[in-house]
């Protein structure tokens, strides 16, 4: 019988769920699933691979390759052009892609509170969105902040034009931080252990969005219209 949607079965924290009769030994091969991350493995992304290492994907018949991403919007380019099966992604990112015409969906959420926020340093604190003029602040050009903040800069009246963008990898942005390279830093608020890590304990300070009116859904699970038409 068939399975619905492998797509809801990643929501439920990495565990898919068969919906079905008949025993695993009783289904086809595993199909083969590309599964784009939004960034490099984190905290949030655990459950995914606890699925993964324990064989729960497999059980239920999938095989699921888990492929990095750099940002939201690197991972939604991945599933619109079928380089990946489903994919984590911001949002408010793929809303904003299906004005430019990406054929992307949001089939399950992650974060119902936005989780963007600036890091700065306890000697230099950012506490306010305006405090952003005049800094400049780390993330790679597909980072889901670094696509949504004119929305997030109009709302507060500052000036983008005083704010500069630093290109740093993912996996650099904590390291940039930590040496000083930059003023701030658009990650997560769950990286405070990498954030603490990097600069101390007690000196890594958040502004989170979510704190100044901008609070929507977050992290969600996308699919590409293709893959949820032949293979939901």
């Amino acid at each position: 019988m068939r399975r619905v949607s492998i797509l809801v079965g990643l929501v439920i924290i990495g565990i898919v769920v068969a919906l079905g009769s008949g025993t695993p030994s009783a289904q086809p091969p595993p199909q083969k699933i590309v599964f784009a991350l939004n960034w490099f493995p984190v905290g949030d992304h655990a459950a995914y691979w606890v699925a993964l290492e324990k064989g729960y994907y497999r059980q239920r018949g999938l095989d699921v390759d888990m492929q990095n991403s750099k940002g939201s919007g690197d991972s939604i380019a991945k599933v619109d052009t079928g380089r990946a099966d489903v994919g984590l992604a911001d949002s408010a990112v793929v809303i904003a892609s299906a004005a430019r015409g990406t054929k992307v969906k949001v089939v399950g959420m992650v974060f119902d509170k936005s989780p963007l926020n600036f890091w700065s340093h306890k000697a230099a604190p950012i506490t306010k969105p305006k405090d952003l003029e005049g800094k400049t602040v780390a993330a790679p050009p597909g980072d889901g902040q670094r696509q949504m903040f004119p929305a997030f800069a109009r709302m507060h009246g500052i000036d983008q034009s005083k704010v500069t963008w630093v290109n740093v990898e993912p996996a650099a942005k904590p390291v940039a931080f930590g040496e000083k390279r930059v003023d701030a830093v658009a990650d997560y608020t769950t990286g405070l252990p990498f954030y603490e890590k990097a600069a101390g304990k007690g000196n890594a300070v958040m502004l989170p969005w979510a704190d100044h009116g901008f609070d929507m859904y977050s992290m969600s699970i996308i699919a590409s219209e293709k893959t949820m038409k032949e293979r939901g």
